[in-house]
């Protein structure tokens, strides 16, 4: 059968249409995430690199502070948000972006542990 372009045309604008109008919603629930934006651009990574090299040697209690920031982060992450995100014609799947965050809160965790047995065992030697 023959299709007319004209038709093609009409159905291509619909179409477009309603991608436009459907859009919106998977991009605004990004936003969600926006507390957790440091993690996202590795700035969190930077602050624990920054803060692992501070001399002298921070105290226990600002290790604690952080290391129970970064396990409350992990904790929190996996079930803050749903893991898929129905908007209009959207099914957005979040659970590998948010397992990303949380083992990455997790992996910052694990170094400020790593860090403070460490200067632990040099300490008791």
């Amino acid at each position: 059968p023959t299709i007319l372009t004209e038709i093609l045309d009409s159905y291509k604008s619909q179409i477009t249409e309603l991608i436009q109008e459907h859009r919106i919603g998977p991009e605004l629930q990004l936003h969600d995430f926006d507390k957790y934006v440091t993690l996202i651009n590795e700035q969190d990574e930077e602050s624990v690199r920054k803060f692992l090299t501070i001399e002298p040697t921070p105290t226990f209690d600002e290790f604690a502070q952080l290391i129970d920031k970064y396990e409350k982060l992990s904790k929190n992450i996996p079930v803050e948000f749903d893991r898929t995100f129905f908007s209009g014609i959207y099914d957005v799947h979040r659970d590998e972006f948010m397992d990303y965050m949380a083992k990455t809160a997790n992996h910052l965790k694990g170094k400020l542990v790593d860090r403070m047995i460490e200067d632990y065992q040099s300490k008791s030697r």
